[in-house]
């Protein structure tokens, strides 16, 4: 990389930087968030196996390259073992991007596009939070921008040494995350069709067609005959599986596989819309490049080992070379994660479902800001008659926009799409400096640092409060030290864990067995009866957040991390149960065979009751508010359990027994305490609904199950939902059911 500095220079880029550190710096520090660092710690963990001679794909399974493990587990043998240097380790590398996305911006075009290119990658939202954690992304936005700014110096140059650098950035990517490979493939086509002119020109062509502003009247003219066509074939042969698979992509959610009919359709009607308005021709220009990319394999061999030649150091020593497992673990498990071809379609409905569904406006805060720059340059081009771009940035950018939307099977997340985005931002910033005034670029500048600001400050205070729909576990921290204390009072370090969450072994120093450390991949992306093989070979479970929350989300974890959570409280020894009242849960079991009738944990602040394998509802006092603060907590000590319930300031403490078919809990003092059913149910005391008043025993009827309660009080209020009992005991028995 040419890099010779002025002082203002210098001065420009120290600026940068420390905007940079200014914004990532909190979120290092910024606490922990069981909805969001399941990879976090699996990542570190990982590294910390490594660091002691346990190695991925052989000893663990892994999912991802190897270059980013073997980083981490460096970095971390050097600064010290924990997740705050872990960290640290995408703060130092993203700020190498955005050093590189300065000399990238600076290389295409002028200093001005490489102070806008760098800054606007600081001020994105979602490298705000990538680069203050410990994720793989940060890695491929340095690796992306290093391949860029090579791609850019061979099309200035012309000296194929940079064309082969810029591959060989590319495919070091590929060995941090696969979700890099589609543009590693998009540069290596634009690349290899560029060394003869007749093909670059056919490229040029196509980019001129496609990302051209009468483009933005083909794609709605689309939108209007194909809502025309569903409509009219739905009218004139009405049915349900009509009405199903026939939808209008992006605006409705594809659902299942039929619905891929919409969207060839879809293209079709576009595919021959463009070529209609612009007369284009590609049946030769087609023939002509497949015949020219025969007489050329020579150099396209060359180029393609730049790309594949990290892959084969780094992979082959360190993927394949360590277990024969590698491609399959890494790779063939990937490809059912989704469907190409629908990428566009599904992204577009993931911003407008979001809009749609009222309070969700949250959740498309990593979408805005390539919007933003769409919005300027739409703006742009109806204000002036044409927009400029590098000719190869505009096919790159093309070319990119085809693997990642139709070609590969990536997941149309943003950050699993940061590679394409990452050049639609030089593109779109290079087009926008085209504009000749001045003064319209400095408001255009102010009005783009407005639109951010606002983004930027709502990811860095307000996310890690809990303020924003996007889950934030607000209390993680708070229930890994208490079990963490638990776990090391009672001695409970002999045996082996199963956690849900990765993050808490890491952070807990749990011992476990490093092959089933990632309990997602392992369900999902592997065989769910390794999960199962893992927890028959394990000594205690440990449930968290984020496998309570990802088993009402998914069908798959419904059936694995669901059934655990069912079981585990009527069929092994609680020991620990701690949750307040917005969802944050941790619960520890000793995997003993112990089946019971009746059980308990704690979950959604209160004391949870299972009853028959069935969660029938909560105790707790009654003066509990409809709280995020309230907090339930159970321990098991010496054959009994103790029980502290929470609330502004206030305490109501109670012990607890079980003998399998039943549970007393005795609180310290007489007190109002409320028995809430999760659905509605019926009371009845003898044959008689239940009444205020009423003392001694009552039965309880749900659906699927009923039970029995005897307390020594009196029934001061009843619904069909719950009931208030004035009470120092409480018994509940199982029913017949």
């Amino acid at each position: 990389m040419r890099v010779r500095a002025d002082k203002r220079e210098i001065g420009i880029i120290l600026l940068i930087v420390l905007v940079y550190l200014g914004t990532r710096i909190y979120g290092v520090f910024g606490g922990m968030n069981e909805y969001f660092d399941y990879d976090e710690g699996t990542y570190l963990l990982i590294a910390r196996f490594i660091n002691h001679g346990i190695l991925p794909y052989r000893d663990i399974f892994a999912v991802h390259p190897p270059l980013y493990y073997y980083l981490l587990a460096a970095w971390l043998r050097i600064f010290g073992d924990s997740y705050v240097v872990g960290r640290f380790l995408s703060v130092v590398l993203g700020a190498l991007a955005v050093v590189v996305a300065y000399y990238t911006g600076k290389e295409i075009r002028n200093r001005q596009l490489g102070i806008a290119l760098a800054f606007f990658i600081v001020l994105d939202p979602l490298m705000i939070q990538m680069n203050s954690l410990v994720f793989h992304e940060t890695s491929i936005e340095l690796f992306t921008l290093l391949s860029l700014y090579h791609f850019v110096r061979y099309f200035k140059e012309g000296n194929i040494k940079h064309a082969y650098l810029s591959l060989f950035w590319a495919g070091l990517g590929t060995t941090s995350k696969f979700t890099i490979i589609p543009y590693a493939v998009a540069l290596y086509l634009v690349l290899a069709l560029s060394m003869v002119p007749e093909t670059r020109r056919y490229l040029e062509r196509a980019s001129s067609i496609l990302l051209n502003r009468s483009q933005v009247f083909v794609v709605f003219a689309t939108y209007i005959v194909l809502t025309v066509i569903v409509v009219g074939v739905v009218v004139a042969h009405p049915s349900d599986f009509l009405r199903t698979v026939l939808i209008v992509p992006g605006i409705h959610k594809i659902s299942n596989a039929f619905q891929i009919v919409s969207v060839g359709l879809f293209l079709a009607i576009w595919g021959v819309i463009t070529l209609y308005v612009t007369g284009a021709s590609y049946v030769k220009p087609l023939m002509r490049t497949l015949m020219i990319l025969v007489k050329n394999l020579k150099v396209e061999l060359k180029l393609a080992l730049a790309l594949l030649l990290p892959k084969f150091i780094v992979e082959g020593t360190l993927g394949v070379g360590v277990s024969r497992n590698y491609i399959s673990q890494t790779y063939l498990s990937q490809g059912g994660r989704y469907v190409p071809i629908v990428n566009p379609f599904t992204y577009t409905y993931g911003i407008l479902g979001n809009l749609h569904a009222s309070g969700h406006q949250d959740y498309i805060v990593f979408n805005l800001p390539p919007l933003i720059l769409l919005a300027f340059v739409l703006i742009a081009w109806a204000s002036w008659r044409k927009l400029n771009a590098p000719n190869y940035l505009k096919v790159l950018l093309l070319m990119s926009f085809v693997m990642y939307f139709l070609v590969f099977p990536v997941v149309p997340n943003q950050r699993f799409l940061y590679s394409f985005f990452l050049v639609f931002y030089a593109t779109a910033l290079y087009a926008l400096l085209e504009v000749k005034s001045r003064r319209k670029l400095v408001a255009m500048a102010v009005v783009m640092l407005l639109l951010l600001l606002p983004l930027d400050f709502g990811i860095a205070y307000n996310y890690p409060r809990g303020k924003l729909t996007i889950a934030w576990a607000l209390h993680t921290k708070d229930l890994r030290r208490d079990v963490g204390e638990y776990i090391a009072q009672n001695h409970l370090t002999n045996g082996t864990y199963l956690v849900t969450n990765p993050f808490n072994a890491y952070y807990l120093h749990l011992p476990i067995d490093p092959y089933y450390l990632d309990v997602f991949g392992i369900i999902y992306l592997d065989n769910a009866s390794l999960f199962w093989k893992a927890l028959n070979e394990s000594d205690y479970v440990l449930l968290s957040t984020w496998a309570y929350t990802i088993a009402l989300e998914s069908g798959v974890f419904k059936e694995t991390l669901g059934k655990l959570e069912r079981i585990s409280p009527q069929n092994y020894t609680l020991l620990f149960s701690e949750s307040y009242g917005r969802g944050d849960v941790m619960t520890l079991f000793r995997r003993v065979n112990n089946p019971k009738n009746v059980s308990f944990d704690a979950f959604l602040g209160k004391l949870r009751i299972h009853v028959n394998n069935v969660s029938v509802g909560y105790v707790y006092p009654s003066d509990f508010p409809s709280s995020d603060d309230i907090l339930t907590k159970i321990e098991y000590v010496h054959g009994s359990y103790t029980i502290t319930q929470r609330w502004k300031g206030e305490i109501v403490k109670s012990t607890a027994m079980e003998n399998g078919t039943s549970v007393l809990i005795r609180f310290q003092r007489r007190t109002n305490i409320t028995l809430r059913l999760t659905s509605k149910g019926v009371f009845l005391r003898g044959d008689s609904r239940l009444k205020p008043g009423d003392k001694g025993t009552f039965r309880v009827y749900l659906p699927n199950v009923d039970f029995k309660v005897e307390s020594d009080g009196v029934v001061v209020n009843v619904s069909t939902a719950e009931v208030t009992l004035e009470c120092k005991e409480l018994v509940i028995s199982a029913g017949e059911n």
